[in-house]
């Protein structure tokens, strides 16, 4: 086992070396991250992430990382590190240590060459050209220039330090030849993913699992190129696989979650609902990211409407609607309003045009059990599909006046009316909400009523923003201050007026009449 993460963590370094020497820093970081979990304390694996720090200006932590470097094996990754340091300290404007971290690397580099010809291996192109300038101390004083590790010098260390290391045989030299011509393969399947060259895709990802059998990205690339194939079938046994040789590998949980959420969707789109919801709650508990919580929420949500779409039966809601008016008329409000709820279940708005007629009914049944805020709902469902008919507004304005919620009761009427210009019912019920008002406003009701309606209105949404408004506290602090001057000034503007008539018809306010014609109001 220490053996192939010996390997494997070589071939990685490779790529890191690789993705420097292209400027490509952001994929040598990924690929570092996959090493460092591998071997954390390979010297090289410190000595890149010290040149990568650097690239990103984080040049403390680059120190950091050199220094650990450096407590570790091989010398020839002391070359590195020492570069790195140097780079940091000019950066940091440390010129001494920066010059004798450069003086270092250069004493060091001598020797490694040394060493290597002394022992036959070439050094003419193992460690290029130096990437330390012997006239680096005089242009100091000039902006840090990061420069790029030593080439060649992991290449070297690798055959005498890694593989010598262990006295590595053939069969480990060609498993290694093996994972980097799959990585190749997968890499090439990625480019013709992209171009939508599927086929061609599938291809490259089948020769890569014939070279490594132990990599399951190459699985779920594969079952994302059938996806896109809506070949569904052959992506959900694709993750199968993946999901199970990963487990079985104790891979990266990432990788194993990304599986399950990708036959999650092949699922979906073969109508296998349930299924891909129990997928994505397994993908959810290996790894919880922010768009897996939100495929699991939206495939919830499909399961839902789909379960109620196969619920819906217009004879049974029929028959549920005639159980819950027997029950009204025998006062049995409770059961009624079960038998109504159940009526909506079997038959929804979307598929009975009755449905006004069982949310009128409910309403009612919560005006006599005293639940009004469920009424009020229950009435606003029916106004919703019949504006024009005044039953709903009826049942609704009839609850709010249960509730001595005048004033929403008396804007329900009004909003009857446009709908119902003659109806004598909504009528009668303005004129009875305006009286009751003027009565609270002039202070001729009980003040337990009055108290009543205040803490209402401070758990009202409405009234409360209200009374956040800048503008009406002004208002209000004018009102206190000078009564006649401010009605003066702020009766005037309409839009403002309008706040304040909610706010008293809700019972927020009150404005009485003071000795000596001034306005009062009071604030509850």
């Amino acid at each position: 086992m220490e053996r192939e993460k010996a390997v494997v963590t070589s071939i990685l370094i490779e790529q890191v070396v690789k993705s420097i020497s292209e400027k490509n820093y952001e994929q040598a970081q990924n690929t570092l991250l996959s090493a460092r979990k591998l071997s954390p304390d390979n010297a090289f694996i410190h000595a890149y992430q010290a040149f990568l720090k650097n690239q990103n200006e984080d040049y403390e932590e680059a120190l950091e990382d050199a220094e650990k470097c450096l407590t570790l094996k091989p010398a020839a990754a002391h070359v590195l590190a020492y570069e790195a340091m140097g780079n940091a300290y000019k950066a940091l404007k440390r010129i001494a240590e920066a010059e004798d971290a450069f003086n270092r690397a250069r004493a060091l580099k001598e020797d490694t060459l040394q060493v290597e010809e002394e022992e036959g291996i070439g050094s003419s192109n193992v460690l290029g050209a130096s990437s330390t300038d012997p006239g680096m101390t005089s242009s100091f004083r000039g902006a840090p220039e990061p420069i790029e590790p030593s080439a060649g010098l992991h290449h070297a260390v690798d055959e005498s330090s890694i593989v010598a290391g262990f006295d590595e045989d053939e069969d480990t030299l060609e498993q290694k030849r093996k994972k980097a011509e799959a990585i190749k393969e997968k890499e090439a399947g990625n480019d013709a993913y992209k171009k939508k060259d599927f086929h061609l895709a599938i291809q490259h990802y089948n020769k890569a699992m014939a070279l490594d059998s132990s990599d399951i990205t190459f699985l779920t690339n594969r079952a994302a190129v059938y996806y896109e194939m809506k070949q569904y079938n052959l992506c959900m046994e694709d993750c199968e696989a993946a999901v199970q040789k990963g487990m079985q590998l104790h891979a990266d949980i990432k990788m194993i979650a990304k599986a399950m959420a990708r036959k999650a969707g092949a699922l979906m789109q073969v109508g296998r609902i349930e299924e891909a919801v129990e997928q994505l709650q397994k993908s959810v508990v290996e790894h919880r990211t922010p768009e897996a919580v939100k495929k699991l929420a939206d495939a919830a949500a499909a399961l839902k409407a789909k379960q109620e779409r196969e619920y819906i039966d217009l004879d049974k809601a029929s028959q549920e609607k005639q159980a819950g008016d027997d029950s009204f008329r025998a006062e049995s409000y409770q059961k009624a309003s079960e038998h109504y709820l159940e009526a909506l279940r079997r038959g929804p708005s979307s598929v009975n045009p009755d449905s006004y007629k069982v949310y009128s009914n409910l309403a009612a049944c919560y005006g006599k059990l005293e639940k009004y805020a469920d009424g009020v709902r229950a009435a606003e469902e029916c106004i919703k599909l019949q504006p024009s008919l005044p039953t709903g507004y009826a049942r609704k304005a009839s609850i709010q006046m249960q509730d001595k919620d005048y004033h929403k009761a008396l804007a329900t009427y009004q909003q009857g009316l446009k709908h119902n210009p003659e109806n004598e019912e909504f009528k009668l019920g303005i004129q009875c909400c305006r009286e009751i008002l003027v009565k609270f406003n002039n202070g001729e009701v009980p003040d337990s009523d009055v108290h009543q309606r205040a803490v209402r209105a401070a758990r009202d949404p409405e009234v409360l923003q209200l009374m956040r408004d800048p503008e009406v506290l002004a208002v209000l602090r004018d009102f206190q201050t000078d009564a006649v001057k401010a009605s003066e000034v702020h009766t005037k503007n309409s839009p403002l007026m309008g706040k304040l008539d909610k706010l008293i018809a809700a019972g927020a306010i009150q404005m009485r009449q003071r000795k000596g014609g001034k306005i009062f109001e009071e604030d509850y």
